[in-house]
Parts: C-alpha cells; structure tokens; sequence
C-alpha cells in the first residue's frame, strides 16, 4: 500500500503447516536423547510480516523500482508429539516461535496495471523459542513420562523470494 511519494508499506499474514512433505505424511520422525524414537505430527500455526519500504531513486515512484525496507516478523509452528511405539498413549503439544527483525533488498516492477513483480533478499537477526518433547523411558524400556526440552536463543537469518501482485 502506498502511504507517500517513495514509502509503502508490506503486508503478510497466514498459517503455518510443518512437517509437510509427500515423504513424511505431516509426520516427522526422530531419535530422542534415550535413542527411542518419536514423532511430531503437523498442527496449523500462524506467520505475519510487516515491513515499510523506502524507494530511494529519484526518477521512480513508490511501488515501481529498487527498494530497501526493514521488516518484522513472526512465526509460530505447532506440533503434538507422540511415541513411535507408544501411538495410542499420551501426547504432547510443542511450538517453535520465531520473532525477527531484518532488512530487505529488493525490485518491484508493475509489468501492467494489474501485475506486479518483487524479487528481493535479505539478512536479519530472529529469535527462536522451541518448545519440545522426549518420552523417558523407565529402566526397563516402558514410556514413562513426556520430558519439556525448551530452547531459546537468537540467529542470524538470510532471505530470498519472489512476489506476484495483483492491483485491482
């Protein structure tokens, strides 16, 4: 949306499905530390973006041409483990969030009226807290109870992408 002469502003929001491939059925498959293995299975999470881009040449309009613009962003992933030996016991419902800040470098070219096109890349810093689970397993070998293992910390990112617009 143009909100001045060289400034617009972009928006994105939407779910999330992890663990989605045609090799995995929605189901990942892993080793826990004990080395039995568990599976997380996809729930729907949610992503949002926000960025406020700047054109900077002199002879282009905002929404036309070169562009940098600092972005916001957040992600949250759901998951619900279970045992791989153990499918009909308890369960246990873990997230990865990701909240990011960044900078984006980019095109967009209006190819017509009505069709737009945004190629761009970019790095930023995001935080991560990943919530997940393990089952403990009793000495000889039946699931005991889930273990939380919760991480936090911060990464850099890198980014890359094309975007399609329609103007109505």
């Amino acid at each position: 949306q143009k909100i001045g002469d060289r400034v617009s502003v972009d928006v994105g929001f939407g779910p999330t499905i992890s663990n989605v491939s045609p090799f995995n059925n929605g189901h990942g498959i892993f080793a826990d530390i004990n080395g039995y293995y568990n599976t997380s299975g996809s729930q729907i999470g949610l992503h949002s973006i926000v960025g406020l881009r700047f054109y900077p040449m002199e002879d282009k309009w905002a929404m036309n041409g070169f562009y940098v613009s600092p972005t916001i962003g957040f992600q949250q992933f759901n998951y619900q483990y279970t045992d791989f030996y153990n499918p009909n016991g308890s369960s246990a419902n873990g997230f990865r969030r990701e909240t990011s800040f960044g900078f984006n470098f980019g095109t967009q070219n209006w190819l017509s009226k009505y069709f737009g096109l945004d190629m761009f890349m970019g790095m930023g810093i995001k935080g991560l807290d990943i919530k997940s689970f393990y089952n403990a397993y009793d000495p000889w070998g039946n699931a005991g109870a889930w273990q939380e293992v919760r991480e936090k910390n911060a990464r850099w990112f890198l980014t890359a992408g094309v975007k399609v617009s329609v103007g109505l």
